[in-house]
């Protein structure tokens, strides 16, 4: 038994012992926007404890990490369709372990410009070419039969992601919400979640039926 975490503000921790406290049970976790294999990891903790985690990630820098690690990768970005050749946006954060992490994305949203003051619109950027899929399509490429917790972290564009969903109900999902977008809520209860708490610009939702 693993008891170390690596999530934000202990997240990973929160779900852990809230949600599922057994440690003798492997379940199935999907990290959409993996950053990198262990800081603010949402996945590793889990891994660690011999579950299935399976990571979404379309950064190549991160997706090297990823496959050094031995992590089980898909390198596409995340939507509502499926697209080949798509531009996504690499934001260049100098900051040691972080760099590149913060602001990937499809493209910069205006919501996340406000919330930076700008900041990020002065950082240097690529612009990288990516496939994208939906999550219905990664879980039928992955075999996926059951998802326990479900994290999703794609700076703004967490919702297209979640449109993207429909032949499986996640127990747990999280969804990075640090604009606080009160649509997320919206979208998330009528799908049947109800909205737990918020922890540092995570919301934390619990499917009804679980």
């Amino acid at each position: 038994m693993n008891t170390t975490f690596y999530g934000e503000h202990g997240i990973d921790k929160i779900i852990r012992e809230k949600y599922f406290p057994d440690y003798g049970y492997k379940g199935t976790l999907v990290e959409v926007g993996g950053g990198t294999p262990e800081f603010l990891s949402m996945s590793k903790h889990f891994k660690d404890n011999n579950w299935r985690t399976v990571i979404v990630e379309p950064n190549p820098t991160f997706c090297n990490l990823h496959k050094q690690a031995g992590n089980e990768l898909y390198e596409f970005a995340c939507s509502y369709t499926n697209q080949d050749d798509v531009d996504f946006t690499v934001v260049h954060v100098n900051s040691g372990e972080v760099t590149d992490h913060s602001f990937s994305a499809l493209s910069i949203k205006e919501s996340y410009r406000k919330i930076s003051n700008n900041w990020v619109d002065a950082l240097p950027k690529t612009t990288i070419k990516v496939n994208v899929r939906t999550l219905d399509s990664i879980i039928q490429m992955a075999d996926i039969k059951n998802i326990d917790i479900l994290t999703v972290d794609t700076e703004g564009w967490e919702i297209e992601v979640m449109r993207g969903l429909s032949v499986i109900q996640p127990k747990i999902v999280v969804l990075e919400n640090v604009c606080g977008d009160p649509s997320y809520s919206k979208y998330m209860n009528e799908k049947g979640y109800k909205h737990e708490r918020n922890v540092s610009g995570n919301d934390i939702y619990k499917y009804d039926k679980f």
